[in-house]
């Protein structure tokens, strides 16, 4: 089986933190080799699967220019990265997989003195999303060096080749439920007008756009969602305020001509944050799924930022309420605009009730969310900037190895590994290493704490299928820097730690420990702390009731702790 552990910490609050990790090593047998737009794919091997790689290039826009950094302190640019994949690929007559890249992060392996001589010293490279894209982000004290790297990779020269072979790039991918993890020191750059385009509009790598819009655009969402109307696909990676794929009118054959099995998502953003999301499980009857059924109650798998269920609703579907003109309505139910409950609504007029009309600014559509389970008014609700809906691929478990019955399951497949709440007078730590039966709640509600057995043999119980190592995990070697795929609110990476590890620094108590570096109580910068005792720095004792844990996260990444740490209700781990 492949399956990811997670860890959430879950909050009131709208913003929350999680990490994903997965157990895989590449393990793979290189096969041979395609053409496709002049480079040359290579092909894998994997347990008999024959997978292809990705076509992978630096797009250079005769737009982009070296800019000032908002607060002053240096100069950036960004180059956005295309991912692209080579159309009913084929080797010595046999079917090649495609390899769905779902995450990047890129690092420099080398000093770039080479490429732009002995000013190097204070360039960075990292990678970021850029307009709903993933980019590669470059930043200089000086002009001059961001500038001599800026002309290098828009004109090729031997400096722009050294300094593409300097970078070095982690894409984390899928293919037929498998995981990988494929790195390239070497990526061609192409001009924004060479970019081939189909009829499929892809974003963030792995992102398939059936429809989007944006807040306040002046285009009706239920109408321009209906209309069959033909948009062109932009050709400089941007995404248009209103944009509607033809698949939506045939979704069985869009289906059907892809492998593996595939969720629809439909999400609000503001700006490039996740605000609000509904996963839908689109594996069953494909055959009769169409531009309105999927969206069902029955088809979710999983939503954000609070589980949205599967029953008590008087409003489930794209349609909604049409006197009042909520879309994509989902609402629990009607008592008057102050008593009002549901999870969210696309609203194609001026809303009569305050929780509705809060973001009006005289343009459909408002798109509005709920932060918290229960009523709209009750601070809950809150306005987001875009509407999305995309097909992304859906890791499905093999049938190599299976869970007990009696595991304890929330959230639709979510498998609860390990919880506990903030303040419970319980060690955070001692109580996840230590064995204890601990009963599963009849009606399935999360205690105050809860460790499952399936820690105690994680090497017996989940299984993946490229993974090397698997018989090595246990209650702790899975958390690690080295496996980390995705994070939130921010990408924490795989390096530049001090701890990372559940253990942490047991001087402090500081459990399940991901930390940057110390630099004094108003310098250190973490990702997170279980904090198992009062903390001797303000960052988490001002958290500090009197009873542990304190459950610390930051909000913003390569910030002090002490500016922008929050603390979080519950912490979780569980098996997806």
């Amino acid at each position: 089986m492949k399956f990811l552990i997670l860890l959430l910490l879950a909050t009131t609050s709208a913003c929350s933190a999680f990490m994903s990790v997965n157990f895989q090593d590449s393990g793979v047998v290189e096969t041979g080799r395609l053409n496709y737009k002049g480079v040359k794919l290579r092909s894998f091997s994997i347990d008999g699967l024959e997978v292809l790689e990705p076509y992978i290039a630096l797009q250079a826009s005769e737009k982009a220019k070296v800019r000032k950094t908002p607060v002053g302190n240096g100069y950036y640019f960004s180059v956005p990265l295309i991912v692209d994949y080579k159309p009913n690929a084929t080797l010595r007559d046999k079917p090649l997989g495609k390899m769905t890249i779902m995450s990047v992060s890129v690092k420099l392996r080398q000093s770039l003195v080479g490429g732009c001589r002995k000013n190097c010293s204070d360039l960075t490279v990292t990678n970021l999303r850029k307009r709903n894209q993933q980019s590669v982000l470059f930043r200089c004290r000086r002009r001059s060096v961001c500038q001599r790297i800026f002309n290098a990779l828009h004109f090729r020269t031997t400096s722009s080749d050294f300094i593409r072979s300097a970078m070095e790039f982690t894409f984390f991918g899928v293919s037929n439920g498998r995981s990988l993890r494929l790195t390239k020191s070497w990526v061609p750059v192409v001009k924004t007008s060479s970019r081939p385009y189909s009829d499929e509009l892809w974003f963030e790598g792995d992102k398939l756009l059936l429809f989007t819009i944006k807040a306040g655009c002046g285009a009706s969402a239920y109408e321009s969602y209906n209309d069959e109307h033909r948009y062109s696909i932009p050709t400089d990676g941007t995404l248009p305020e209103v944009y509607r794929s033809q698949l939506l009118d045939d979704l069985p054959s869009a289906l059907a001509t892809r492998s593996g099995n595939w969720e629809m998502v439909a999400e609000m953003r503001v700006g490039d944050d996740r605000v609000a999301q509904v996963v839908f499980d689109v594996s069953k009857n494909r055959d009769s799924i169409d531009k309105t059924s999927w969206f069902n109650r029955r088809n979710v798998k999983s939503s954000y930022p609070f589980w949205v269920g599967r029953s008590n609703f008087n409003f489930f579907s794209i349609a909604g309420n049409g006197k009042y003109k909520r879309r994509f309505f989902i609402n629990n139910k009607y008592g008057g605009c102050a008593a009002d409950e549901g999870f969210w609504t696309v609203s194609d007029v001026k809303d009569p009730c305050p929780w509705g009309n809060g973001g009006w600014n005289g343009r459909v559509p408002t798109l509005v969310y709920n932060k918290y389970p229960g009523k709209y008014q009750n601070r809950g609700a809150a306005y987001a900037d875009r509407f999305f809906i995309y097909l992304r691929y859906s890791s499905v478990p093999a049938a190599s190895g299976s869970l007990p019955e009696k595991s304890f399951k929330f959230e639709g497949n979510k498998i609860l590994l390990f919880t506990i709440k903030s303040g419970i007078v319980k060690g955070a730590y001692s109580t996840f290493s230590t064995k204890q039966t601990y009963p599963i709640p009849a009606d399935k509600s999360l205690p105050n704490v809860y460790r499952s057995d399936l820690l105690d043999n994680l090497a017996d119980t989940v299984f993946f299928d490229v993974s090397v190592r698997r018989r090595s995990l246990n209650l702790h070697s899975w958390f690690s820097a080295s496996r980390v795929v995705s994070s939130s609110p921010y990408f924490v990476g795989s390096t530049g730690f001090n701890f990372f590890a559940p253990q942490g620094d047991a001087r402090y108590s500081r459990r399940f420990f991901i930390s940057n570096r110390y630099g004094g109580c108003n310098g250190d910068t973490a990702f997170w702390a279980v904090s198992d005792k009062k903390d001797p720095c303000p960052w988490s004792n001002r958290f500090w009731t009197g009873k542990a844990p304190v459950l610390v996260y930051n909000t913003k990444q390569n910030s002090p702790t002490y500016r922008t740490g929050a603390m979080a209700d519950r912490f979780l781990i569980y098996l997806v």
